[in-house]
């Protein structure tokens, strides 16, 4: 007798432990939530480095006999950006994603597209060496700027003030 009660017990606690699907499925949308989380802050602060690797090149380049040195540190930065903008594609087949989420991910699409453009103009300036090169790229590299300072909960600089 003693023994058919605690088979019974042990029955009951051994279900009563095991996970329903809805409970697993909150956990997995929990999880995929914090991942989803983890890797847009993550993103965001690698933007932000991004542009201070143009920015700091901006500030320092001198002449045109640092270009080969500029030229690869730039093709670095594109190749970046280049994997960033395929890890948010990747965002798009989630099915955990809110609508808030989609909207962060679009501006971080945006920045990232913005930064590569910036490369793009800062290449330009130093192969011509020009002021309409670098206004162009000064323009282009402030809207960045902005950008960022709106997404990433960071302190940006003198810019700020």
């Amino acid at each position: 007798m003693k023994s058919k009660v605690l088979i019974f017990i042990l029955f009951v606690v051994l279900f009563s432990v095991e996970m329903t699907a809805q409970q697993k499925k909150d956990i997995d949308r929990s999880c995929s939530e914090k991942l989803i989380e983890t890797l847009t802050v993550l993103t965001g602060t690698s933007l932000y480095q991004i542009y201070l690797n143009i920015n700091m090149m901006n500030e320092n380049f001198e002449s045109m006999e640092s270009y080969e040195i500029y030229d690869n540190n730039l093709f670095i930065l594109e190749k970046q950006l280049t994997n960033i903008i395929d890890l948010l594609n990747t965002f798009n087949k989630s099915k955990y994603l809110t609508k808030e989420d989609y909207e962060y991910i679009f501006k971080l699409k945006e920045i990232s597209f913005l930064l590569q453009e910036d490369i793009r103009l800062f290449r330009g300036f130093i192969e011509n060496g020009d002021d309409d090169s670098f206004k162009e790229f000064f323009v282009n590299h402030t809207k960045v700027h902005k950008q960022l300072k709106e997404i990433v909960e960071i302190e940006l600089g003198p810019r700020d003030k």
